[in-house]
């Protein structure tokens, strides 16, 4: 044991539980959602739009088995998944914006990187 450990403010790398850690960083993605709400707001519309389109293609089990309908799913289903490609473009550009805040306080051990991924992935 050091002799100069009774004196120090904190006694652990990080100065509050992981807990505790885990729900600021919670609140903090939830507010810099909140600010950005226009661009997730518009991404579940466009989300719920493409998955009515789908559920839609698949009720018309009248349709013959041919090539010609068979275009048909299969142009829906690759809309689907062209959509859901680009449906994530707009987060790229934002958490591009966020890394030098994440690497600095990173490296002045605020939070662990966990605390950063963790609530970003539930949250989005």
């Amino acid at each position: 044991k050091i002799p100069g450990d009774e004196d120090a403010i904190c006694f652990s790398k990080f100065s509050l539980p992981k807990w505790k850690l885990f729900k600021a960083c919670l609140s903090r993605e939830f507010l810099l959602m909140k600010r950005n709400s226009f661009v997730y707001v518009f991404k579940l519309s466009q989300l719920v739009i493409v998955s009515l389109m789908a559920m839609t293609v698949f009720l018309r089990t009248r349709m013959r088995i041919d090539v010609l309908h068979a275009n048909y799913y299969l142009g829906a289903l690759f809309y689907g998944l062209i959509i859901l490609l680009v449906d994530g473009f707009p987060e790229v550009s934002m958490t591009i914006m966020r890394l030098p805040v994440f690497f600095k306080q990173r490296d002045l051990c605020f939070y662990p990187a966990w605390a950063y991924a963790i609530p970003a992935t539930m949250l989005k």
